[in-house]
């Protein structure tokens, strides 16, 4: 395969030390259609901010954890002379539907010639599938990267695509270039920066002492060490109780009255509604855990938020947020804040928080056997009125100095069960 020494790069930014930090997407999965043969496994390139790279910009690598494949054509060889069956391809998983407008990528190493030089992408949606690429997103550019470790390479797709999975095909290595090796190919690091989060419109924590409804109580066989105690734990029933009381658990949670819940086995799913009491504008949520490795106490490892401003029914939510977390949101044990998920400003007075089962343990080498929550923070500000155009008014007769009559009617559920 053609080599080329890269003497101008005009497709990549190369992030210098005074920009402002960026934001990135968790990454839920990658795989590797080299797999079986791979020397260092793909799951090492979504280490993600603070793990794989520094938080902080420039976003330089502080890992030097790789995925890099087998040699097929031998220790001297050139990786794609001729290219191996199967030929090298990732997918990443982003969980959901996103907004992606450019992908972060880091090299293999400074002085190996193992690192993708040449790289293509194709984007599917959650429709899609991952089998689907190229089926409703026709885009698929290719770029040339350098084989610096730093700085972070920020490539842009020049548009927004909103998609759920990633392919990403090398194509080339520098074989020839700046030996040794190329008889692999490899990468440091993959990410995609998300969009700016809006500015908050406020801090007020809207959720402290406020009611809310499980879907799924909290439950545990070995006693009540993890059931909310204050609340009146009917499913469905609206009160106030250990997620909302400001309280957080210190130390490794035993015996009854507690402020931390849990649901065992791990694979329990639950929904909760808070009902804020009025309709604010929220800006963040933060989901408070309390992990311990010697009862096996783990994290959930996905939230769905989303939002009504009207009731409580299944039809009543929208605007739903998915986040992800990972084994580093949570190392070590004790209370940890898991990542906050940003809202675009949104107006609601119920929002619910979705969880599918699933965990991830701060500390120890085994799985978590149940998923801990200790405090829910919802903030935000008092949602700004809406206020009809002038001629709006004038077209429907009203004739006010002010707008002080003007009110925004709602439909509220009756009584205090989730409907």
């Amino acid at each position: 395969m053609k080599k080329r020494v890269i003497a101008a790069v005009a497709l990549v930014t190369m992030v210098g030390s005074a920009v402002q930090a960026a934001s990135f997407y968790p990454i839920k999965s990658v795989a590797s259609d080299t797999a079986g043969t791979d020397f260092y496994p793909a799951t090492r390139l979504i280490e993600g901010p603070g793990f794989g790279f520094d938080a902080s910009a420039p976003h330089n690598r502080t890992s030097s954890l790789t995925w890099v494949t087998n040699a097929p054509n031998g220790g001297n060889g050139d990786y794609f002379a001729p290219t191996p069956t199967p030929s090298p391809r990732l997918v990443f998983d982003m969980g959901t539907n996103v907004t992606l407008s450019e992908i972060s990528v880091w090299g293999y190493a400074n002085t190996n010639a193992n690192g993708a030089n040449d790289f293509s992408l194709r984007f599917a949606t959650e429709a899609d599938g991952p089998g689907g690429m190229n089926t409703s997103i026709a885009l698929n550019p290719t770029y040339t990267a350098i084989q610096n470790v730093t700085p972070r390479q920020s490539f842009s797709f020049g548009q927004d695509v909103q998609a759920r999975y990633v392919e990403l095909v090398p194509l080339d290595n520098f074989f020839g270039i700046t030996p040794p090796g190329g008889d692999r190919v490899g990468l440091g690091e993959v990410a995609f920066q998300a969009p700016d989060p809006p500015e908050p419109v406020g801090t007020t924590n809207l959720s402290l002492g406020k009611e809310y409804a499980y879907s799924n109580l909290p439950s545990y066989p070995n006693g009540g060490h993890y059931f909310d105690d204050p609340h009146v734990q009917t499913v469905d029933v609206f009160d106030t109780g250990d997620l909302t009381d400001g309280v957080l658990q210190s130390g490794a949670p035993g015996g009854a009255n507690q402020p931390v819940v849990g649901w065992y086995p791990v694979s329990e799913s639950a929904e909760i509604i808070f009902d804020l009491g009025a309709e604010f504008l929220v800006s963040q949520v933060i989901l408070g855990t309390h992990t311990y490795n010697s009862p096996d106490n783990g994290a959930a490892d996905s939230a769905v938020v989303s939002f009504s401003t009207t009731g409580t029914a299944p039809g009543d939510f929208g605007s739903a947020v998915t986040n992800w977390f990972r084994r580093e949101h949570v190392l070590g044990d004790g209370h940890h804040d898991l990542p906050t998920i940003g809202i675009p400003n949104t107006s609601a007075r119920y929002v619910k928080v979705a969880f599918d089962g699933g965990g991830v343990l701060g500390g120890g080498n085994h799985p978590p056997n149940k998923w801990m929550l200790d405090e829910i923070t919802i903030l935000g500000s008092t949602a700004p009125p809406v206020i009809p155009e002038p001629m709006t008014m004038l077209a429907v007769g009203i004739s006010v100095a002010g707008l002080g009559g003007y009110i925004r009617k709602r439909n509220v559920p009756s009584g205090r069960r989730r409907l």
